[in-house]
């Protein structure tokens, strides 16, 4: 069972306060110290077998308004020993980690590494540890002092340190942990009780009195990048590209540079000469004029010199025309660093040579009207300086073909809105992909599965840490196992390599990933590559269609309010990153939270009806043209999942050509709504959305004429709206939709399947808490056991000789009459309790059996401790385990 955290509220609330001077030398000595809560009694790992603890550690806290001091002691009773230890790596020698979750909850937190010789490190994770999404690198302080038996830290971090939590989420009541590694004689101990690891963030202990965050100094100082004009001797000069988001507007600086910023989201442009050609760390420094606050992080930068780029308009999309496409006219544009005039030459076989001179105007064009197909060459010269481009035309093949066109995916030479659950089949069992492929989703079958997963890891496991978070080009390894999938896939129909899943998560270098890409597109010029990332404008040049995914993980916080990870109002900034940069050679998707994180966190909920429509639609506002919701083995454990996805898919295949070949105008975009205008033609749609679980009212200015609710009875000719929480108004000049069920409709259908699936009479309905569980095929929760689905997979056991599943009740002993199975291969099942230590074999006195149902009736009330399913069939699947009176 999942470790619950115990609340201590300290001495060192009374040092809150306090405004002294800590000089940062490692020694402990200042008188603010003195008088403060010390805190010890370090444990080892639950599954060390020698429990005893040879060093004991202690830590003290001291918190100001704007920072928060750790001071840890390290009783080191072989101090000579380790003084005198060869360097090792900084999982190789002594240290301590502190681990910080400013939000009171584990999902997500914070990791500081600080080691004897103080070399330091520092991590950020989210979704319970699983991701880590940011290149976390924030400007925190450490010592190290050396006593004669012991050493000791002092480390100072500032609140901005912090500066992936929002605002929020940050609470006065921290998860901490202080975990400590002797390598001098190889012991692990931790001030919570923790079972093998330093990161299960759910065993955290909680400490009361932090200093809370001043709601102006929510800042975040998301990415950095180059734009690259020259060089000066060694160092390229140009400019740097700054996104931060900040809630007050005004004057700043940023590294010196005045800028101006909105409450928001802002990207800046600010004058930088980097320290070398390629990868730099740089430290962003941004202060606030009005009260000279200043926030800060580190961000690595890469930064080249191209004097010359050719960038082609016609054809637009890997400089590929492809069958079917018009190929009479090759233009384009020369980017130029410097001065002096560009020559640019077309020349191939079948084709008239033709060459302009530019100067000015950098814009190009050349007629080709019998461009065969083939191969022709660009190439652009000034002076010493000169770059080269290939244009094709590319001949059909008999099976998929994809391209992208206009930022539409475009499969067979049709624009295609993709919609299609991640992970389609995986987990979900066998009961549930018969109902799904019986059902009409409105999902695009024809994109289903990808040609192959080339992400490196896949291929050569351990190559990440080897090479990939490297600016280098792969091994040649790589490259042979990258030829073999190509192979593999020539005859299959599909239309998309998965390059990389969560690439930010684990540091993977875009300059790596570059170099896999370009050699895949040469390859294999017929499909499309799918990245998924919520840093999608960092990678992009490393893919050609982007599903970024900042889910929003509901959960009910300690005072009762559902709240998110992620507000909603914050999520078209992702697509934002591709979306705004005009790039018709891009597609743009998102992944739309269609899961819960229950197995690691209690509170966290699955998405109700209002929420996946309403963060769905922002997106769609944001100019989403791909949906990939995560993900299809948790599809059907709620209604308001597998109902809501049917209602948004369906809804896109009656507006699905507004939202493809539309003119998107953003009328509204501030922290509550947004409003958005598509114009199609003569027809026009727009989109009114309320983020926040509060009503709004709203004035939409630009909105003219009468307009239709789509999916509703409303006519709109005045455009002054009273939104409901959450709430989406779609309306359009045409009748679009007008047969469809409404909103209202499909919510109270929603809500009246979630009824059922609670009154089914299962003593151990949502008691997962109160359950322990042991398996032939290991289980974390069993949360899905008992939640009321019956046609979804809950485990899983398809080779153990001896299949069994066995509950534990020592929280409750349930009396039941009856149980039933849901499951698959369930046949057979031997049902026993446990009595006075043995187990007793139940003899049901009627069985009922169905498609993937067996219900035992025992005729009597049994009560027990622990309950055991032992089965004799292979490839069992287990759906909903029920007792009943």
């Amino acid at each position: 069972m999942k470790k619950q955290c115990s609340l201590f509220l300290t001495a060192f609330l009374a040092a809150v306060c306090c405004h002294a001077a800590i000089i940062l030398d490692g020694n402990l000595n200042e008188p603010e110290w003195q008088n403060l809560s010390i805190h010890t009694g370090f444990v080892k790992m639950e599954r060390d077998l020698n429990k005893v603890v040879d060093a004991q550690t202690e830590f003290k806290i001291l918190c100001q308004d704007d920072k928060i001091y750790f001071g840890v002691k390290c009783h080191e009773p072989l101090m000579q020993k380790l003084r005198t230890m060869p360097p090792g790596g900084m999982w190789a020698t002594d240290g301590i980690e502190i681990f910080l979750a400013p939000s009171g909850y584990s999902t997500e937190f914070y990791q500081f590494l600080v080691t004897y010789t103080n070399f330091t490190y520092s991590m950020y994770y989210a979704e319970s540890g699983n991701i880590r999404p940011d290149p976390f690198a924030p400007v925190w302080s450490s010592a190290i002092y050396s006593g004669e038996d012991f050493w000791s830290a002092e480390i100072e971090f500032p609140l901005d340190t912090f500066y992936m939590t929002r605002q929020h989420s940050w609470n006065s009541n921290w998860l901490v942990n202080i975990g400590r590694s002797r390598c001098v004689q190889r012991e692990r101990s931790s001030w919570s009780q923790l079972d093998k690891s330093f990161l299960e963030s759910s065993a955290f202990r909680k400490l009361g009195g932090f200093p809370m965050r001043a709601p102006g100094n929510d800042v975040y100082i998301s990415t950095a990048s180059s734009e690259i004009t020259g060089m000066k001797g060694e160092q390229p000069t140009g400019n740097m590209v700054v996104t931060f988001s900040t809630p007050i507007a005004g004057k700043y600086t940023l590294n010196g540079n005045e800028i101006t910023a909105k409450a928001g989201i802002n990207k800046v442009k600010i004058p930088y000469t980097f320290e070398q050609s390629g990868r730099n760390k740089v430290q962003l420094v941004l202060t606030r004029q009005s009260d000279k606050q200043v926030f800060q992080r580190y961000y690595q930068v890469h930064a080249s010199f191209e004097p010359l780029k050719i960038e082609l308009t016609t054809p637009a999309y890997r400089n590929n025309f492809y069958p079917g496409q018009k190929a009479d006219k090759i233009a384009g544009v020369v980017k130029r660093n410097g001065t002096g005039t560009v020559t640019v030459t077309l020349s191939g076989s079948g084709i008239d040579t033709q060459k302009v001179t530019l100067d000015q105007a950098l814009e190009f064009s050349f007629d080709v009207p019998d461009f065969p197909i083939g191969e022709a060459t660009l190439t652009a010269s000034m002076g010493t300086y000169t770059e080269t481009a290939k244009v094709k035309r590319l001949a059909p093949i008999e099976r998929t073909m994809a391209w992208i066109e206009n930022g539409n995916i475009i499969v067979n030479g049709k624009p295609v809105y993709r919609r299609n659950p991640y992970a389609e089949y995986y987990r979900g069992g066998t009961a549930f992909k018969e109902k799904y492929d019986n059902d009409e989703l409105f999902i695009t079958k024809h994109i289903k599965g990808a040609g192959g997963w080339v992400e490196p890891a896949r291929l050569i496991p351990g190559i990440e840490a080897r090479e990939a978070t490297k600016d280098v080009r792969p091994c040649d390894e790589y490259f042979k196992r990258l030829d073999a999938t190509i192979e593999k896939s020539k005859d299959r129909d599909f239309v998309y390599y998965y390059i990389s899943d969560e690439p930010e998560c684990r540091g993977v270098s875009p300059i790596y990933l570059q170099h896999i890409y370009e050699y895949l597109k040469e390859k294999d010029p017929y499909h499309i590559v799918l990245c998924g990332s919520r840093s999608c404008g960092r990678y992009l040049n490393c893919a050609d269609w982007f599903d970024t995914h900042p889910y929003i993980n509901p959960y009910i916080d300690e005072n009762g309010k559902r709240t998110y990870d992620r507000p909603i109002s914050s999520i078209g900034a992702y697509l934002d990153e591709i979306s705004t940069l005009n790039r018709p050679d891009k597609v743009i998707g998102f992944m739309p939270t269609m899961f819960c994180s229950k197995y690691s966190f209690d509170a966290s909920q699955y998405p109700n009806f209002e929420e996946m429509v309403c963060h769905t639609y922002v997106a769609i506002n944001h100019g989403c043209r791909s949906l990939f919701p995560y993900a299809y083995h948790d599809l059907g454990d709620r209604a308001s999942l597998y109902e809501g996805i049917r209602y948004i898919f369906e809804s896109i295949e009656y507006i699905q050509d507004f939202l493809m070949f539309g003119q998107r105008n953003m009328l509204v975009a501030n922290q509550n709504c947004e409003a958005v205008l598509w114009q199609l033609g003569k027809e026009q749609m727009f989109t009114v959305v309320n983020m926040t679980q509060q009503p709004q009212q709203l004035t939409v200015e630009g909105l003219k004429g009468t307009f239709k609710e789509f999916r509703g009875d409303r006519t709109f000719s005045s455009f002054a709206f009273n939104l409901q929480p959450l709430e989406v108004i779609i309306g359009t000049t045409n009748d679009a939709g007008k047969d469809l069920k409404s909103f209202q409709t499909v919510k109270a259908e929603i809500e009246k399947l979630d009824a059922a699936r609670a009154q089914r009479g299962n003593i151990l309905f949502e008691r997962q808490l109160e359950i322990e569980v042991a398996a032939s095929k290991p289980v974390g929760s069993c949360y899905k056991m008992v939640d009321g689905v019956t046609d979804m997979l809950a485990w899983t056991d398809p080779f153990s000789k001896n299949k069994y599943y066995e509950m534990a009740f020592p929280k409750f002993v349930p009396a039941f009459s009856k149980v039933r199975i849901f499951g698959h291969n369930i046949d057979n099942t031997q049902v026993k309790i446990r009595k006075r230590g043995q187990w007793k074999t139940l003899e049901p006195k009627n069985t009922v059996k169905e498609t993937y149902m067996v219900e035992y009736d025992f005729g009597e009330t049994l009560t027990t401790v622990k309950i055991r399913f032992e089965f004799p069939l292979s490839r069992v699947e287990l759906y909903e385990i029920e007792l009943l009176k």
